[in-house]
């Protein structure tokens, strides 16, 4: 966390500060909340609105979190879902330029209908506090389920050297991170796919110890039936990285991080995981694929039928024909 620049940094971390950089907390305690020390000294001088570390807050009644609101889809279908207003904003105030700012897409449960291979969809991503935008080019199934995959294409990754258009978003650093810096008090945290797939590998330099990555277990993805739009299985995964850089050690006397290469150092990676259960698929069955076979059933009985009412037709006309007094003469005198 950077502190106040009116406040002596020093000071804060002696007086904040009473045991290691790096500290040991049960899941609970991480989950939950836990007391610590430089975080109440921070909210003591009113730079940070809560007085303990926690990753989650009951959702249902955090008293920070105010009214959203979501299109019903009931002026344009194909806009259900998407974000109006989210905590009380409708903008976001905290990127570099309005469309950086704004809630484009859903919550990502649910998209517009009638999605295609090739289709790119918006998301309102509320633990980055941004809009993405996501690819779906693949196909997959879940219980004889057709679902086109969505993922996180390479260009919403690239630092703003690669890609200008991401310096709305702070991307100044390595190819591969989120920055989240401002919505997060100035702290220097950075996202990432877990074990740093598809960062630059420049980012691993003064690290060690580090897992390969695996795509197919450290991507995110989301698997959407085309039909209804409707999300089907869901896998978000993420890490947590810190930006750590040396400092001359008169500016931190409890620590020699005049010693410390700069690096990223991941704290930890979270993977969130939904799938629909097979009462669901069967139900989804039951309602939108049986009605539709019967409809195609009948759509091919039509065809059937019309085939063969035109080969009548063309059998009973043919033989008019060649029966009429007409036809005969003219034979007679061909023989």
């Amino acid at each position: 966390m950077y502190l106040n620049k009116n406040i002596s940094e020093t000071q804060a971390f002696e007086a904040a500060l009473l045991g290691d950089v790096f500290v040991t907390h049960t899941v609970t305690e991480l989950l939950w909340g836990y007391t610590d020390n430089l975080i109440k000294a921070a909210h003591s001088r009113n730079l940070y609105q809560r007085t303990n570390f926690s990753l989650q807050i009951n959702n249902s009644a955090g008293d920070y979190m105010q009214w959203s609101a979501v299109k019903t889809g009931k002026q344009n279908s194909d806009e259900i879902g998407e974000f109006v207003e989210w905590d009380g904003k409708k903008q976001l105030g905290y990127w570099n330029s309005t469309y950086a700012n704004m809630l484009n897409g859903t919550e990502g449960f649910f998209f517009r209908a009638g999605l295609k291979q090739g289709d790119n969809v918006s998301v309102f991503i509320d633990d980055l506090f941004r809009s993405a935008n996501v690819t779906c080019n693949e196909t997959t199934e879940l219980e004889s389920i057709r679902l086109l995959r969505c993922i996180l294409p390479e260009y919403e990754l690239q630092n703003a050297t690669i890609n200008p258009l991401n310096a709305q978003w702070y991307a100044n650093s390595y190819s591969g991170f989120l920055n989240e810096s401002s919505p997060n008090f100035g702290a220097p945290l950075f996202i990432s796919k877990p074990h740093f797939l598809d960062v630059d590998p420049a980012v691993k330099t003064n690290l060690t110890g580090l897992h390969p990555p695996n795509r197919d277990l450290d991507d995110t993805t989301l698997d959407v039936e085309p039909i209804t739009g409707a999300l089907f299985r869901t896998r978000k995964r993420l890490q947590a990285n810190i930006q750590i850089r040396s400092v001359p050690e008169k500016l931190f006397k409890p620590f020699a991080l005049s010693k410390v290469k700069d690096a990223f150092v991941p704290i930890f990676y979270v993977e969130e995981t939904v799938t629909a259960n097979t009462t669901t698929c069967n139900a989804f069955k039951k309602q939108v694929y049986a009605p539709l076979d019967i409809v195609d059933g009948v759509q091919w009985g039509l065809v059937a039928f019309g085939g063969l009412v035109a080969l009548v037709c063309f059998i009973v006309g043919t033989k008019m024909i060649y029966k009429s007094p007409t036809n005969k003469k003219e034979i007679g005198r061909a023989v």
